[in-house]
Formats: structure tokens, C-alpha cells, sequence
């Protein structure tokens, strides 16, 4: 267990070499994932583009990928929130979470 050091502002623990470690791998794995984002979005652009007007590619007779289309439905809360603002308070839900943040890269 860490040890834990309390000012006014702050309540700190003191990390092991071990966390500052999985800290530091951390960073890493989200530039990792950044990347493989961007490379993501690249291809399917790529891909996109080669379906053209189509909605099968196939290479040699064999189907390599089919382009279905599909819908989500989702309400705009902004617009809820100003059309009925009783409604949106009345549904509205507020999750809290924790984020990690690199003091060093």
C-alpha cells in the first residue's frame, strides 16, 4: 500500500518503481492506441473509397468485404435541455469517472 501525504490542496501517495513504471507503459499504450486510431480512420476511408458506388468487394471471385448500412438513434440533449428543460433534468444522469494524467512523458 502506498504511502499517503496530505496538504491542503493535495492528497498524494508516494509510487513505487513498480507503478511509475505501469505510469510510464501507460503513456505508451495510449500514443499506441492514438496511432492505430489514426491508421484505423485511414483505412477505412481507404476502403471507402475503393466501394465506390458498390456495396460488395470481391478479389477473384471471392466476397471480401460487404458495405451494410445501419442507423442509431440518440436525442440531442442540448436541444432537449432548451425545448424541455423539465424533462431533460428529470433524465439526465451524471456518471463520474477518473482519468489519468502523465505528469511525464
Amino acid at each position: 500500500m502506498a504511502t499517503i501525504i496530505k496538504t491542503a490542496d493535495v492528497v498524494s501517495a508516494k509510487a513505487t518503481t513498480e507503478t511509475v513504471n505501469k505510469v510510464s507503459r501507460y503513456a505508451e499504450v495510449k500514443a499506441l492506441i492514438a496511432n492505430l486510431e489514426k491508421e484505423e480512420a485511414q483505412l477505412k476511408a481507404d476502403i471507402l473509397e475503393a466501394f465506390g458506388e458498390a456495396t460488395l468487394l470481391t478479389h477473384r471471385n471471392l466476397e471480401v468485404a460487404r458495405l451494410d448500412e445501419r442507423t442509431r438513434t440518440t436525442n440531442d440533449s442540448k436541444k432537449l435541455a432548451e425545448l424541455f428543460p423539465e424533462a431533460y433534468e428529470a433524465t439526465k444522469r451524471t456518471t463520474p469517472y477518473k482519468v489519468i494524467v502523465n505528469i511525464f512523458r
